[in-house]
């Protein structure tokens, strides 16, 4: 009986995990970002790989645009 309740209650976790994802999109992993606002268009950028970007209309719906810079620039 105890076998069948955690089965059931990881199967439960994992469905919450994949709702949360089917409605939100998924989540922006993003470190030291920084956030600007430029004709009704916000724009998040974060260090790593070539500085990550991402645009959205309402800070809900975000698309993954291509890196600042393509390769390392010398002074990084």
């Amino acid at each position: 009986m105890q076998k069948q309740v955690i089965s059931l209650l990881a199967i439960m976790g994992v469905l919450t995990v994949l709702a949360g994802y089917a409605l939100g999109g998924g989540k922006i992993i993003a470190h030291d970002p920084v956030m600007a606002r430029e004709n009704g268009t916000y724009y998040l950028f974060c260090t790593g790989w070539g500085i990550s970007a991402w645009s959205s209309p309402d800070m809900v719906n975000w698309t993954k645009e291509e890196p600042v810079f393509s390769k390392t620039p010398e002074w990084a």
